[in-house]
C-alpha cells in the first residue's frame, strides 16, 4: 500500500511541476551576486527553487536524524543485553 501512495504522490508531483512550468514561460535571467545564471523560464526557476529549498532542508535534519538513529541503536542494544 505504501508504493502506490509513493507513486501516487511522484505522480501528482511531477504533474503540479509540469503544470507550473507551462503557466510560467516568460523567460527571465537571474542574477546572483553580480553573475547572470542562465536565461530560463521562470516556471523552471520557481521549480528549481523550491528542488533546492527540499535538498536544504534534508541536509539540514540528517546530522539530527543520524543522531537519533545511533540513539536508538543504543537503546535497543542495551533493552537487549540488561546489565
Amino acid at each position: 500500500m505504501k508504493k502506490i501512495v509513493y507513486w501516487f504522490l511522484i505522480l501528482i508531483s511531477l504533474f503540479v511541476g509540469l503544470w507550473i512550468a507551462q503557466d510560467n514561460p516568460d523567460r527571465v535571467v537571474i542574477t546572483l551576486l553580480g553573475f547572470p545564471l542562465g536565461n530560463m523560464s521562470a516556471g523552471l526557476w520557481l521549480l528549481l527553487a523550491f528542488a533546492a529549498g527540499i535538498l536544504i532542508g534534508l541536509c539540514a535534519t540528517l546530522p539530527l536524524l543520524w543522531r537519533l538513529t545511533a540513539a536508538n541503536r543504543a537503546l535497543r542494544r542495551e533493552q537487549v543485553a540488561p546489565r
